[in-house]
Order: structure tokens, then sequence, then C-alpha cells
């Protein structure tokens, strides 16, 4: 409604229970407050989902076939993605590596900001470990 988000700017939840793009809209439908009911549609439009296991690499890489394809569609010249966290402590080095493995890392390393390859962030809702020694060893698994 305020137009902080780009045109083209498509989200996607993930997480293991299995559900289709109008059950996901449906499940965050009434959560979004203020703007106008065509404010909240066109903001719903922008969000699919996807399901599988946080720690199959090919689960993700699944996942983000279709992502891949919006990104070129949108005829922008750079694609910057933003995963956002909102899962246990017990997963965040379980996704985290499948995101690297099958999304961020090897199968686009290399690539030029030329190619569509913009920025990668990671924002994990969650405290992060229990203690320092929690902590040393989350940033240490996910290469933070």
């Amino acid at each position: 409604r305020n137009s902080f988000l780009p045109e083209k700017t498509l989200i996607c939840g993930y997480a293991r229970s299995k559900k289709t793009d109008d059950e996901f809209r449906a499940q965050i439908g009434p959560y979004l407050k203020g703007g106008t009911d065509d404010d909240k549609r066109n903001f719903l439009e922008r969000c699919v989902y996807r399901s599988g296991a946080y720690d199959s690499e090919e689960d993700v890489k699944s996942a983000f076939v279709g992502l891949r394809q919006f990104e070129k569609d949108t005829g922008l010249p750079l694609a910057n993605r933003l995963f956002y966290f909102a899962i246990p402590p017990s997963v965040f080095v379980p996704i985290g590596t499948s995101l690297k493995n099958a999304v961020i890392g090897p199968s686009e390393s290399g690539l030029a900001e030329s190619e569509g390859v913009g920025w990668n962030r990671l924002i994990i809702e969650k405290p992060f470990g229990k203690d320092s020694e929690s902590f040393e060893l989350l940033h240490q698994n996910m290469g933070a």
C-alpha cells in the first residue's frame, strides 16, 4: 500500500507443511493490517508457497526452480534475495546449508551481476544460540 516493495517482488514461504499457494495466502491474509482490500489482494498475489525438508538440498533446489524463472521473467537486471527464517534453532544449520549448496552457493558461484545475480541475505528471527558457546557453533556452521 505504501509501495515499499519493488513492483516485481515475489515472496516465497517455505516449510515442511504441504499447502497450496492459495492456502498460504488464506493463512497470512488475516494478519495484513491497513490498506484497502485491493492493496491486500495485490500483496497476496505476490506470495507463493513451497514445501520441503529443511535438510534436503534437493527439496530446496526444487522449490527455487520456479523462483529463478520468475527472477528471469521480471526483466530486471539484477535479482536480490532475502531469506527470512522463523524456524526453530535446531534447523538453522540444515536449512542454511541447503540454501547455500542448492541456491546461493555452487550453483551460482562465479556468476556476475551482469548475469542477474545480486546479493543474498539471511535473516533469522529467533535467538541465535542459547549462550556464547552455541552462538559460536551456529556462527561457524552458518558461515556468518
